[in-house]
Order: structure tokens, then sequence, then C-alpha cells
């Protein structure tokens, strides 16, 4: 800080003393000119002369060693002023201090002059400033940049330059920021050229009026749009632009695109035969090509970015399946062509394209039981499968037969059923009879007809379910378990019952046979085979049985009737052959005797008793003999 320093008291209370700078002007100045500062004091004693000091400086004018010429202290001193009358009347002086602001070749964007009290304060036992006031300070110093190109069009591999003049200024360094905009990708590099390095900024040396920046697009190999190439200057508060802050130049492109074509070698190939996919460029080959495209399997299609290197003109992708015995889906394949950079190749033709590799085996077609048996009243279920792929239905022709009423849907006969897509079987069910009665066990078969769309399994072309009744066998007996019947009565029915909860839905049958115990002359029945039929709905029947009449007397003769061989029924008690036993009672007059007793004293009456059974219509002698 330049001048001498004095101490100042600030305030003076007991003086009455206010010292302060009211103002400097003017507000902004051109640096070198003056300024004029204005301080006042006011008081109310008689005054001696009074001395302030003020303290000037621009705070940006610091030198590279560190200190700042223009801070500067400097006296102001406000003469002695008499005291009027005897009372203290108020008086203010005002006293100015004229400065120069500092001049140099520097551009600064910013400055201020500022002017401020120097004192000593009494409180804080320190030097301060006070009544601090300021100007701005415009700098002449600012460059000016002015930008001109020498052609205004050329064709790629042309250069073209541009020119930042410089003015106003020139002593110091200076950096002007600059940009070139390239949407045509003019200055892109690529196999043919290396990318053109644009410059974000440009110095100037001190004293250096003019730089150019020449920039050449390359001659490349790609095929691009005519375009524009421009230069811009950037704003920036170190310089003033001076016209245009940018400038165009129109750049031609010279070079024409190959085309690129996709193609499948055929539309469809059978399996065991290779389908080619072929990516084919034609015109300029000079250039490698990244070719996005799409590829595979319709349902499971790939991204992929194929190169073709500098010189190649196709490429081939091999897609195959095996010739094999297996019913497999036909494989569908797409390709498609996405759009790429057109600077260096375009697309040609269909931009998707479609090949295939079919199958040439047959389904095979099978159909099982699920339940190879199963009661009345529940579901029966059977399964109709292939051995080949899902991707698609398939309809298989069928013929329903059953024996018996075996299931509800008596009209099945030739039907249609179809595999749907994604499964490779299908199962029908089908709700079988419940009938309240016996009416035996029912069979349902499914039968596979042919047809050109498969080929049936010999081991499995048809399938039969078991429909068992599950109402218990009628049970066939005899209504008496003998039969004692006289010798005279010339017939006797035998009954035989069907014993069931529900009346049978079936005609029951059964075998009999009639048998005289005696197998000598004199037979007491009529011996006899037959069969016995129940009817639906009938539940017994009768069995006639002749009685023969002959003249030995006195003895009882014994038949039996046996049921064997039941149909739709089954005998009492499990058996095998059931058997009825009867009696024919002689129609003869019989005499019985018959002591009282079996042991008499001697000397007592043996008695004896006379019985005569059968015929006592008439006299009958009996003799005896003791």
């Amino acid at each position: 800080m330049n001048g001498d320093r004095k101490e100042t008291i600030w305030p003076d209370l007991t003086l009455g003393i206010l010292v302060k700078i009211d103002s400097v002007t003017p507000k902004q100045v051109p640096e070198g000119q003056a300024v004029t500062i204005t301080l006042s004091r006011q008081f109310g004693n008689p005054l001696e002369p009074h001395a302030v000091q003020v303290r000037t400086w621009e705070p940006n004018r610091r030198m590279a060693d560190g200190t700042n010429p223009t801070d500067q202290i400097h006296e102001v001193v406000f003469p002695a002023v008499p005291m009027t009358d005897r009372f203290v009347e108020y008086v203010t002086q005002t006293e100015t201090l004229t400065i120069a602001t500092w001049d140099d070749s520097m551009y600064e964007p910013q400055d201020t002059f500022m002017a401020g009290l120097l004192v000593y304060s009494t409180y804080s036992d320190r030097e301060v400033i006070l009544s601090t006031k300021k100007v701005r300070i415009l700098d002449d110093d600012r460059p000016t940049i002015t930008l001109s190109v020498d052609d205004t069009s050329i064709t790629e591999g042309d250069t073209a330059t541009f020119t930042l003049t410089r003015g106003n200024n020139t002593a110091n360094e200076l950096i002007v920021g600059v940009s070139v905009d390239d949407p045509g990708g003019f200055l892109e590099g690529n196999s043919a050229s290396e990318a053109v390095a644009v410059p974000s900024s440009i110095m100037f040396a001190a004293g250096e009026a003019t730089k150019e920046i020449a920039i050449t697009p390359p001659d490349d190999w790609r095929d691009i749009p005519d375009n524009a190439i421009t230069l811009t200057v950037a704003a920036e508060p170190d310089y003033d632009i001076v016209g245009s802050s940018s400038l165009t130049v129109q750049v031609a492109d010279n070079d024409v695109a190959p085309q690129v074509q996709i193609a499948f070698n055929h539309a469809e190939v059978e399996e065991g035969n290779a389908l080619f996919l072929e990516i084919t460029r034609t015109g300029d080959d000079r250039n490698p090509l990244e070719i996005p495209i799409t590829a595979g399997p319709v349902a499971d299609q790939q991204y992929h970015v194929v190169g073709m290197d500098a010189g190649m003109s196709r490429l081939r992708f091999t897609y195959s399946q095996p010739d094999d015995s297996y019913k497999g889906p036909d494989h569908h394949y797409q390709a498609t062509l996405h759009p790429g950079r057109p600077e260096f190749w375009v697309p040609a033709g269909a931009t998707t394209v479609n090949g295939a590799i079919v199958d040439n085996d047959p389904y095979v077609v099978s159909v099982v039981a699920i339940t190879p048996d199963v009661d009345e009243g529940n579901l029966l279920y059977y399964r109709i499968f292939h051995n080949g792929h899902t991707g698609e239905p398939l309809r298989v022709r069928v013929d329903h037969t059953e024996t018996g009423n075996s299931v509800y849907d008596g009209t099945l006969g030739n039907q249609s059923h179809t595999i749907p897509a994604g499964s490779s079987s299908l199962t029908r069910a089908y709700l079988t009879h419940r009938n309240d009665g016996y009416d035996g066990d029912a069979e349902f078969t499914v039968e596979l007809l042919a047809d050109d769309a498969y080929e049936i399994d010999g081991a499995n072309s048809s399938a039969t379910v078991t429909v068992r009744d599950k109402d218990p066998l009628p049970v066939l007996g005899f209504r008496e378990t003998g039969t004692v019947v006289s010798e005279g009565a010339g017939t006797v029915d035998i009954w035989v019952d069907l014993i069931a909860a529900v009346a049978p839905l079936k005609t029951v049958t059964v075998d009999y046979s009639v048998h005289d115990h005696y197998s000598g002359d004199g037979l007491a029945i009529a011996q006899s085979t037959g069969t016995l039929t129940f009817a639906p709905g009938e539940t017994s029947a009768a069995i006639t049985v002749g009685i023969l009449q002959n003249s030995i007397a006195g003895y009882k003769e014994r038949f039996h009737v046996i049921l064997s061989n039941p149909v739709n029924a089954a005998l009492q008690d499990g058996v095998a052959n059931l058997v009825h036993h009867g009696v024919v009672e002689d129609d003869e007059s019989v005499v019985t005797l018959e002591a009282q007793a079996e042991a008499v004293d001697e000397g007592s009456d043996v008695i004896l008793t006379l019985t005569r059974t059968g015929d006592t219509s008439g006299e009958l002698t009996v003799w005896l003999q003791v």
C-alpha cells in the first residue's frame, strides 16, 4: 500500500466530529480516466484543521509478484472553521479528491475502483476501512474476432480453409473456442480414411493476428447425401465476434453404395437336405460391411450383425434336419434384413424371406384303454395318442362298438376325435349305464380307422373296456326243502324261485333233471330233463314231475330233482348242482304189527296191535303165525 499512514480516531465523539465519503463519481468510467471522491465532515465545536486518510484500489490489478499498483493512501485536510456566537451551530464541510484509474493493455472483463476511509477503531483496537464506495471500470482492451472461409462449396477430398482474424488488441495470448458441425458425417473415418480431427479451440500467440483451420472431408468409399460442414466461433467474454459467428461449406459426395440382398436357396426342402440362407453384395466391394439380420427358426429367431469383409460378395448360412423316422414338425425359417448404414450399403429385393425343411414321416396313432374294466355307473376312459410332434392338431377317425348296453350314448358309431396342438394324446371318457337289475357284464370297444393323415399302430389298433355289472346275480332255489306226494297224485309241481333284490334285466335259464331213487322195475316217477326259463320280470317257475302208479305195497319211493348250469343266475348256496328230495307214498293197504311191551312176566298176556294204513275201504284178512 502506497502513502503515509496516520492515526485517525473514528469517530471523534469528544469533538463531535463525523467524517464520511459522500460519493465517488461517475458510476462507471473507461479505464485510465479519473474519478472524483467527495468527503464531508460535520461538527459543533470550534475546530482545528482535521486530516483524514482515504484508501483507493482496483481489486483486479494484482501483479504477478502479488502487489497491486493501484492500492494507494491519500490524505485529505479539512480547514478550521471558527465558532460563531456563544452557541454551537452544526456546520458541514466538503472536500474532493481526484484519482486517475489504471490504464493497461490487458483485458479484464470486470473491474472496479474502490475508495474508503482508513481509520483506527478505538473499539476494536485495529485499523479498519469505513464508508466504502465503488465505481465500475470499463475495459477498452477486448480484442475482436472475424471469421472467413476461402470456398463455400467443395467435393469430398477437397479442403475448405477457415480464417480467424484478431483485431483491436493483439498484445496478449488469446484462446478462441470453435466447434464444427458435421450432420452428414463427412468427417467420419472408414476403411478408406481416418476420421478428421477437429480442434475445439484455437490459441493466438501474443502479437498473432490470424489463424487458419483447414478441414478436408476424406475421399472415402461411403455413399452419403450431399450435406455441409459448419464452423462456429464460440461466444466468450474475452473477445467480441465481428460479423457472423458461423460459416458453412457445402460438401458433395462422389460414391455409390453397393446393394445387399438376402434369399433362401429353396422355398422348402425335405429333411436330410440342407437349406441355405445367402447374403449377396453387388456393386462396390471395397468396404467391409456390417449387416444386421434376424434369422433362424420362426419361433426362435436371433439377431446378428454379420460381417462381410472387403472383397467378399456372398455369405452363406446352412440349416439342416436329420432324415429320421419320427413324425416331427415342419421346420420353418425366416430371415429379415434390417436397415444398416446406407452410406455403406442399401437393401435390394425382399427384406424378409422364408424357407422350410419339411418332415417326410407319417404320424403313428395308437389307442389304449386307461381302465380295462370298470364298474357300471362309473366313467370309462381310453386314450388316443401319436408318436409325432405336437405343433399342430391331428384328427383321428374311430369306430365305437359295444356288447350289451354299456354307455349312455347309444349312437356312437364312427366319429372323429382331434388331438389338439401342444399335446400328443387325447383322453376320452364315457359314462357307463347303472341299471337296477342284473344284466351281465358288457364291453365297449374303440377301433382306429385308417386315414391319409396317419398310420395305425398294429399292436394298439383297438381298445376294449369291460363294464362290470354291480348288481348281484339272482339266486335260484327250490321253494320247499322237500316234497311228499301220494302215489296216486298223478303229478306234482316242484317250484323253483328266482331270488333277487331287483328283478333281473336278462332272461335266466337253468337245466333240471328228475331222477327216481329206485333203479329197478316199478318206478314211482317219470324221469325227465329240461330247462327252466325266467323271462325278465318272472320270479318263479315249476318243474312238473309225473307220479307213476305201481302195485308194490308198503314201500316209500324216493326221487330227486337236480338244478344245474344256471345262466345269468347262481344256484342257492353257491353249489354247482342243487338237489331237491321227494318221497312218493304207497297208496296200497299196509298192516303193521307192534307189541305193546318188549317183555312180560310168565303167565301174562302178550298184546299185539295191528294197524292198517292206506286203503281201508274194504275188508282185509291178516294171517299171523305164532
